[in-house]
């Protein structure tokens, strides 16, 4: 458990006993400062990978760093960075995921509606075995970003996004931004087509699935 989780800005995450995965994640890689925004992405991959494998839920990626299943949030994941002109210190990449919670105990507060693996299956699951196959996973993917292969880690982030092809809004540090989500680009940014024709490269936002 967490006495005092946290997400995204500051926000509280529900982190009862015995009831979820509430793990942080210390990589010290080396690769240029510019491709640092790869490693959120590729944590969530795996994050999604490995739900959908364990469990057979549709988990996916709302990007940056949600995983739903639905319109539910099932897991996030929060990435902090200590880090210079000379290059990355290290990343801490913090996750949590809500596995064997009853639907009716999550606060009413919350920014979206949240749901777990157990509301979802009608059935408890183990969050040892789920760990497990999260940090196979983790391992695998971040082997292969230092190895320079991060297209097909960005092929799945592509595949697994619920945001790729539909209108959005997002509330970014320079404004809000409506239009189509189209693309992720080489360093896992949101590429967003607006009305007007145009393309911007969000690098981070609060994003919302619009009506189209």
């Amino acid at each position: 458990m967490q006495t005092a989780g946290r997400g995204r800005r500051g926000r509280t995450w529900f982190s009862p006993a015995a009831k979820g995965i509430y793990m942080s994640i210390i990589l010290r890689p080396v690769m240029p400062l510019p491709q640092l925004s790869r490693l959120p992405l590729m944590a969530a991959v795996a994050l999604a990978e490995s739900i959908r494998a364990e469990t057979g839920l549709d988990a996916r990626i709302k990007w940056p760093n949600d995983i739903l299943v639905g319109n539910k949030k099932l897991a996030g994941i929060l990435s902090e960075a200590i880090a210079d002109m000379d290059g990355i210190d290290y990343v801490v990449i913090g996750f949590g995921l809500n596995i064997n919670n009853d639907p009716g105990e999550f606060p009413s507060d919350l920014r979206m509606p949240a749901t777990s693996v157990q509301a979802e299956r009608n059935r408890p699951l183990s969050r040892v075995r789920l760990m497990q196959i999260l940090l196979h996973n983790l391992e695998l993917y971040y082997k292969q970003l230092l190895a320079g292969d991060f297209d097909s880690i960005l092929s799945k982030a592509r595949d697994l996004s619920m945001v790729i092809g539909q209108d959005v809004r997002l509330d970014t540090a320079e404004g809000s931004i409506i239009g189509r989500a189209i693309d992720l680009n080489q360093d896992g940014y949101l590429v967003v087509a607006s009305p007007d024709g145009s393309i911007q490269t969000v690098m981070s936002g609060e994003i919302e699935v619009v009506d189209s």
